[in-house]
């Protein structure tokens, strides 16, 4: 028996909206990413299985040119990796290099933004 639902019928269609609430989510706007945009990203995994995509899309953000950018992309991966589907784990493992570069180029050496929300991302 297939387990096909409404939802996984147009994946291109899902991947556009994930996109767009994977842009807003990380704005650079100072305030938390809204819960509407990260439950998006959320219900993504679920219904497809996977967060390569977001994972994917992540990273060709300028997530370094901005501390505050960087640091909700942060905050919405940590969530994701809580709430979403099982395999957002190992995919998350995967992705070890991409988090610990986002944190040395917040603040590493003399740089440190003028928020000081490189702390925070270092820490995070």
């Amino acid at each position: 028996m297939s387990h096909f639902t409404f939802r996984t019928g147009d994946r291109v269609k899902a991947e556009q909206e994930l996109m767009a609430s994977i842009r807003k989510a990380t704005s650079i706007e100072e305030n938390a990413p809204k819960r509407k945009h990260v439950r998006n990203m959320i219900v993504f995994t679920w219904d497809y299985k996977t967060s390569v995509p977001i994972w994917e899309y992540m990273k060709s953000q300028p997530l370094r040119a901005d501390e505050v950018q960087c640091y909700k992309a942060l905050i919405t991966l940590h969530k994701i990796v809580r709430e979403g589907h099982q395999v957002c784990i190992p995919e998350a493992l995967s992705q070890t290099t991409f988090l610990e570069n986002l944190g040395r180029g917040m603040g590493g050496g003399s740089y440190a933004g003028w928020r000081n929300y490189s702390v925070l991302i270092r820490a995070y």
